[in-house]
């Protein structure tokens, strides 16, 4: 997302910031569609279930349908993970 937005977005919490006051557009600086390609290259099922909460609820996540769905995803996974005995593994 930092890479999509302009040069003076620094941080997850600015890019959330700027989202919610000037758009997702504007925060993608025009580099919305290379984003969603780039998106599907992050390993997001690697990334701890907290993170993860936290980003699905993200005003982030809800802008971006192919982020939200790459979370769903992750999250299902993560949680196929918990459900397998210790034993198994």
């Amino acid at each position: 997302m930092i890479w999509a937005a302009s040069c003076t977005v620094s941080g997850w919490e600015a890019a959330e910031g700027m989202l919610v006051t000037e758009g997702v557009d504007r925060l993608l600086s025009g580099r919305r569609e290379e984003m969603e390609r780039l998106l599907h290259l992050v390993r997001f099922p690697l990334m701890p279930r907290l993170l993860l909460t936290k980003l699905v609820n993200s005003s982030l996540a809800s802008s971006i349908a192919a982020l939200q769905r790459l979370l769903a995803e992750a999250l299902d996974f993560v949680a196929l993970g918990e459900e397998i005995p210790a034993d198994s593994k």
